[in-house]
């Protein structure tokens, strides 16, 4: 069995579990991508975790870096104009709770 066969009996499986589950591989052990989608290959891929990944992923590096630490101000990383709307959800504004802890 090859290693795409091998992938696909996993994802199939855990499909059973999860059946929103998308996921894609790219590896130097394929030829091509592997695209999987419970509705086709004309899904949308939802990739929105991901950023968050790789948002905590630069933040621990900066961190080790000690360009950051974890007290650090929002402030101190984004400028004012960044900041407007950054948290605002369905209208309403929720900037002074998330600022409220930082120490803002």
């Amino acid at each position: 069995m090859n290693v795409e066969s091998k992938l696909l009996n996993i994802i199939h499986q855990a499909n059973k579990k999860f059946p929103h589950l998308q996921v894609y591989v790219q590896s130097k052990a394929l030829n091509h991508p592997l695209i999987y989608s419970p509705k086709g290959p004309t899904q949308p891929f939802h990739s929105a975790s991901v950023g968050k990944l790789a948002t905590a992923y630069v933040v621990i590096r900066l961190i080790e870096r000690q360009l950051l630490s974890f007290d650090s101000a929002i402030t101190r990383i984004l400028d004012a104009k960044s900041l407007d709307n950054l948290f605002v959800f369905k209208g309403v504004d929720y900037r002074s709770n998330m600022l409220k802890s930082a120490n803002v």
